[in-house]
């Protein structure tokens, strides 16, 4: 391909849609590590699980919910109540980040489809 060509090429809408998502994840991926402690106590633990089932309906109200944040979830609530904390809070972390991120895309999509109208 021609250097030249190859400088000018703009990406693509949806190529743009891709990169921007993977940027999300990366970004909430990083928050996410920083913002639940690895080991905490139980209340600790049953706020930040109401927080992520608040995402989670939120997500689901939208009809974005994603299939494995409800499993991660519940999986987080019985290994807290084996008394198995690091996993619980591991479970946690990865059942809010999917839905977190579920609402993320309803919100964005939400927005999306307008600049896609043909005027």
């Amino acid at each position: 391909m021609d250097p030249v060509r190859a400088s000018s090429h703009k990406p693509s809408p949806k190529a743009l849609q891709r990169i921007c998502s993977a940027a999300l994840v990366l970004l909430l991926l990083t928050v996410h590590s920083i913002s639940l402690p690895d080991e905490s106590p139980r209340q600790d633990f049953d706020q930040a699980w109401a927080e992520a089932e608040r995402f989670l309906q939120r997500s689901a109200e939208a009809g974005h919910e994603w299939l494995d944040a409800a499993e991660l979830l519940e999986q987080a609530r019985l290994l807290a109540a084996e008394g198995r904390d690091k996993e619980a809070w591991e479970a946690l972390k990865n059942g809010r980040l999917q839905a977190e991120m579920a609402v993320q895309q309803a919100n964005r999509e939400a927005e999306v489809w307008r600049k896609r109208v043909i005027r």
